[in-house]
Order: C-alpha cells, then structure tokens, then sequence
C-alpha cells in the first residue's frame, strides 16, 4: 500500500521513480563469468590481471609466473626496440594446460620488460573456444593460449598456443620482421 502523502505530491513520485531507474541502470555489469566444467576452472570474458589472480584459486599462475626466467640476451635485444606503441591481446583458456604455461610466462616477459604501462586486454574463452563477451573469431582465434601483439593497434604479430623457441625469442622475431 503506497503512502498517502505520495499521492498528494506527484513531484515526490516521480522523483522517487527516476530514483529507481538511476539506482538500476548503475548496476556494474561484469565482463565476464565463472563456471566449472569437469572440475575444471571456466572463466569467459575480459579480465584483468587483478581479477585473474583472485579467480583463480590453482597454482599454475603463481608457480608458472615465478619459475620462469626470461632469456637475459635475448630481453636485452627487447629493452633496445621501440616498446612505447605496443599493446598486447591475449586469448586464453582457464582450463587449458598450454595457457596454465605460457600465460603465466608471458605476464613475466610483459613484467621483466616493464610494459605494465602499455595497454594489455585479456580475454577468456569457454571450453568450445567461444565467449558471450568477445567474438574469438574476429581475431582469427583457433588456438588458445594466442597472444597478440600489436603496434599503434595493428597486428604485427601473434604466437599461438605454444611459442616456437621461447616467448622472449618469438617476441623479438615479430618485432624484427615487423620493424
């Protein structure tokens, strides 16, 4: 039963209306979903790496993350290239054994180089390689993990699943043939 002084002042019922309609358009939608297939760990969409570390609850991130050693000549070669117009995007799989490896490897080379500044999107696809929250296919994405690296937006380069010698040596190769 609504209150009668409601209806002896529309202004109040209207305000107390658009209110509501504030309150509920400011909801905060979130880029992405968490789910369990077989016990394994399913995220779908866009994360970023504070989100990642709170989501997953495996090891592999931390351990892949601190183990691994980049190349120390060969992030020399980086350090000297033009680094201040890449940006990178990753397509993942949480329950991917090859992105439990090299996810964590490339955030370490993307760290040891001190591109945290330089724009990073990650995202997450379902087991099927699909998202409701970005279409894999506009980026050609069949294999996950696939890390994109781009140059004042465009793609110079990508390194699919599983580098070809090591994520710091394939880095710069597709930045020399690009270059």
């Amino acid at each position: 039963m609504w209150p009668i002084f409601l209806f002896r002042n529309p202004n109040k019922v209207l305000l107390i209306l658009l209110s509501l309609l504030i309150f509920s358009a400011c909801r905060v939608q979130k880029n992405y979903s968490v789910s369990t297939v077989n016990e394994k760990l399913v995220l779908d969409g866009r994360l970023n790496r504070e989100q990642l570390n709170v989501l997953v609850k495996e090891n592999w991130l931390t351990i892949n993350y601190k183990s691994y050693k980049p190349d120390s000549l060969t992030y020399k070669k980086l350090v000297q290239t033009d680094l201040d117009s890449l940006s990178f995007l990753i397509f993942a799989g949480s329950w991917c054994s090859d992105t439990k490896l090299e996810l964590p490897r490339f955030l370490k080379v993307i760290d040891t180089l001190n591109l945290g500044k330089n724009p990073l999107e990650m995202y997450f696809l379902d087991i099927n390689k699909k998202s409701k929250f970005v279409n894999p296919t506009v980026y050609n994405i069949s294999l996950v993990p696939t890390f994109l690296i781009l140059r004042a937006g465009k793609e110079i380069g990508r390194i699919e699943e599983t580098p070809k010698e090591s994520i710091e040596k394939d880095v710069v190769q597709i930045l020399r043939s690009k270059h």
